[in-house]
């Protein structure tokens, strides 16, 4: 899988350095990640500015990936701990481990649980379903919204989103915390919705992500 990622092509991704089989065990090699993760780069208060310029270079690197080529691969695990930032202040995205292709359906349950649970798609968790691309943009918007707001947007599973979201208030509200007008307010709807195929592509959300940096 991560020879088909073709990493070293790929800007802001940890790299497959190689491979080697001994006595049947087989070892990958992959360049040491930065150790700073995403949680641990906010702790030192960055500016705004700072946070809406790394979110947008996350997005970047989704869109890279996206166009590697075909079967589209979903990374699956979009998460803080998974991204890290360099001494440059740039991310790196790492563990493509758990990555899958689009046409191969959800892992089982056991394997699910090496998920940061806080972050995943609602449709992650059902059984025999085949992911998209969307899949990381629903992480990729939880983060931005904690980011920015310094918290997400429910307090126990994203299953508050799903009731709490039928009503354009919330939305509203959403705007508020993350200090953003409120004419976005249906593009957080789509970037966290519980239902895949609604959610926006990621052009056009590096496209928001810019206008929140402005």
């Amino acid at each position: 899988m991560l020879n088909r990622l073709g990493m070293k092509r790929l800007h802001g991704v940890q790299y497959y350095c190689g491979k080697e089989v001994t006595d049947d065990h087989l070892y990958i090699f992959l360049e040491p990640a930065p150790e700073l993760n995403l949680t641990e780069w906010a702790k030192n208060k960055p500016s705004r500015q700072e946070i809406t310029s790394l979110l947008l270079s996350v997005a970047e690197i989704l869109k890279n990936i996206q166009t590697v080529g075909e079967p589209a691969i979903i990374h699956r695990a979009i998460n803080p701990e998974n991204i890290r930032i360099d001494e440059n202040g740039q991310p790196m995205l790492i563990n493509f481990e758990l990555c899958q292709l689009e046409t191969v359906a959800t892992l089982p349950i056991n394997a699910r649980r090496t998920f940061a649970q806080q972050y995943q798609a609602p449709e992650v968790n059902e059984p025999g379903q085949t992911l998209t691309y969307a899949a990381d943009i629903y992480s990729l918007g939880l983060i931005a919204f904690q980011m920015l707001a310094g918290n997400l947007p429910f307090e126990d599973s994203s299953k508050e989103l799903i009731a709490k979201g039928r009503r354009p208030v919330f939305w509203n509200r959403l705007c508020k915390e993350l200090d953003i007008d409120k004419s976005n307010a249906q593009f957080l709807q789509r970037l966290l919705h519980s239902v895949a195929k609604h959610r926006p592509g990621i052009n056009e959300v590096i496209e928001v992500f810019k206008s929140w940096a402005n």
